[in-house]
């Protein structure tokens, strides 16, 4: 669903040219592209903190520190690496982060 309405709201702030083409007033691209890409800037800081606590949430299942999440922060090779641990498998059994 997240992938899907970022999709919409990202290609809705490209639909400019769409708008001229068309024979449209170039007011009325101008306003879709700002509306728009209002809605992507507001959907993405709402989905900021959910985005985070799934990844910490996937680390201690895999038995590691949630503060790893941090290493998303490095261009390419950090979310590389995050990428990777939330692909491994989960570790068997309960975990230090686990509640008995």
């Amino acid at each position: 669903m997240h992938i899907a309405i970022e999709s919409i709201l990202a290609r809705m702030t490209r639909t400019r040219d769409i708008f001229d083409i068309l024979g449209f007033d170039s007011h009325v691209g101008i306003i879709v592209v700002a509306v728009s890409s209002v809605l992507l800037a507001l959907y993405q800081i709402a989905i900021i903190l959910p985005c985070i606590t799934l990844i910490v949430r996937r680390l201690h299942d895999i038995n590691v520190s949630g503060w790893i999440a941090l290493v998303g922060l490095i261009p390419v090779v950090g979310q590389l690496m995050i990428l990777l641990m939330m692909c491994a498998k989960s570790s068997p059994g309960l975990n230090q982060y686990d509640e008995e």
